[in-house]
């Protein structure tokens, strides 16, 4: 009964007549509480009675401590930590969306997470450089899948391309734009010029008044004019054209 009241007067001392829940502490056995050398409080017209009945005329004195009780008061100042760490670096800028702010913020607390179990891990550098250390390693990761985009669409070309009156620049293919071996070479038969085909189109024209050419993209797969007069070559494998 002795051992009940001291739980009872720690818990009433440390959080008042409050009740506290929690899912991965035990409220049986004697793994639920521990000692803890507890100094006497401030005696107020709430507490008095309890405080004079364990502690008599000691300062301090050994109490049984619920766990759940303890482990709050050791760790309850995790949150003004991570407050502390976010608020050194926030990414927070004004916007006038209202889902900005709260995009920032996760964004921030992603960042500290990330920066915690980088220590738990054994970073011992700063924060600013743990940051650092982070970006340059998504730029590197860009940079690397960029690499293999263009090793996987800059391949020779084997669907033909049919226009339409309805056809734009975005119906030509992305390899046109891709690094890779555009080289002319010259054939045996005449076909018609892609790119003036295209123009031809687009002025309501008929595509039979396109021009033909012997010249084509070996790795495009289609005819382009290459003379003294057009270079159709060339506007097609540019962007702006």
């Amino acid at each position: 009964m002795g051992e009940d009241k001291d739980i009872l007067a720690a818990l009433w001392m440390d959080n008042g007549p409050v009740t506290m829940l929690t899912t991965i502490h035990r409220l049986k056995g004697d793994a639920w509480s521990v000692e803890k050398i507890r100094r006497k409080p401030r005696t107020t017209s709430l507490n008095a009675a309890k405080v004079r009945e364990v502690f008599g005329n000691n300062s301090r004195k050994l109490l049984k401590i619920p766990c759940v009780v303890n482990d709050y008061n050791l760790h309850m100042g995790g949150v003004d930590i991570a407050d502390q760490l976010r608020g050194y670096h926030s990414t927070q800028l004004t916007s006038r969306r209202n889902w900005m702010p709260l995009f920032f913020w996760l964004l921030d607390i992603v960042l500290v997470n990330s920066f915690q179990l980088a220590k738990l891990k054994g970073w011992s550098g700063s924060q600013v450089a743990f940051r650092e250390e982070l970006l340059w390693g998504l730029v590197k990761i860009t940079e690397e899948e960029e690499e293999e985009e263009v090793d996987i669409q800059a391949q020779p070309s084997l669907k033909k391309i049919r226009i339409t009156k309805n056809s734009t620049l975005d119906s030509l293919p992305a390899v046109r734009l891709k690094l890779g071996n555009h080289f002319p070479i010259h054939n045996s038969d005449r076909r018609t010029c892609i790119w003036c085909s295209l123009k031809v189109k687009n002025e309501d024209g008929n595509s039979l008044d396109a021009p033909e050419t012997h010249v084509s993209c070996e790795l495009c797969n289609i005819h382009l004019c290459f003379n003294k007069t057009r270079n159709c070559f060339k506007n097609f494998h540019t962007l702006d054209s």
